[in-house]
């Protein structure tokens, strides 16, 4: 699972490597004073992106500052918010951009900016929503999966969300039981619920001569929302897990 990155741990790894080329894992390990498995996810990530270069002397690898790190621009304050930024998307994959400015308190020029450059330096990489209208951030190589990240960018558009959430507490609804739980006009309802049922996430089921909707793979949506946490976007649905004890 993907987890957020320090920046004060990354510069740190980073400058005990720039000062010591050509150390060895144990002996970053012994200079950083922290757990193994820190320092190895530390620099998987940063190799993988170029931060660092290793060469192999028999079974030992020995590491070296790359020519390309986010730490060695000009001005180190770049390099900062593109870790900041990095980090966000790999905490939060399939946020667009507009709401990783948000986060970050920037304007959406300068976040554009920013990931124009993360994405050409292939840290992180965007895929277009459906209709080309905006697209969405993830980390370049990450264990997130194709199929993963279009469901992630189908939930993580708040109406349809809210529709996925209340599923999940009730199992099964009607049209109207829906439309009356969110007050969402029954117009507007049937939108959200068609792209729902587009992206494979719903199916219709009958009762009798009403029409119905479920979750197609409970357990595997409830394992995406909690996951990523998406439960606690939404006010009201904090609690969601409460009366379900079969999860």
């Amino acid at each position: 699972m993907s987890k957020s990155l320090n920046l004060e741990i990354w510069r740190k790894i980073y400058s005990l490597i720039s000062k010591n080329p050509g150390a060895d894992i144990q002996k970053i390990i012994e200079l950083a004073n922290l757990k193994p498995s820190v320092v190895e996810t530390y620099i998987e990530s940063m190799e993988k992106h170029g931060e660092i270069h290793s060469t192999q002397e028999n079974d030992t690898k020995h590491f070296f500052p790359g020519e390309q790190s986010l730490l060695t621009q000009q001005d180190r304050r770049v390099g900062d918010t593109r870790i900041q930024m990095y980090s966000l998307i790999m905490q939060n994959p399939g946020l667009h951009l507009s709401k990783i400015a948000e986060l970050l308190d920037m304007s959406s020029p300068l976040a554009e900016y920013h990931l124009s450059y993360l994405e050409k330096h292939h840290y992180v990489m965007s895929v277009a929503d459906g209709k080309g209208y905006y697209k969405r951030y993830y980390i370049k190589y990450s264990d997130v999966g194709v199929e993963e990240k279009q469901s992630l960018a189908v939930l993580r558009q708040e109406p349809l969300l809210k529709i996925v959430l209340l599923l999940i507490r009730h199992q099964s609804l009607q049209h109207k039981e829906i439309a009356d739980k969110l007050g969402i006009a029954p117009s507007t309802l049937s939108y959200h619920l068609n792209k729902l049922v587009e992206s494979q996430l719903i199916e219709v089921v009958h009762h009798g001569e009403e029409k119905g909707y479920t979750l197609k793979d409970t357990k595997e949506i409830v394992w995406l929302v909690r996951r990523y946490k998406l439960d606690q976007l939404i006010e009201g649905f904090k609690d969601v897990w409460n009366d379900l004890d079969l999860f």
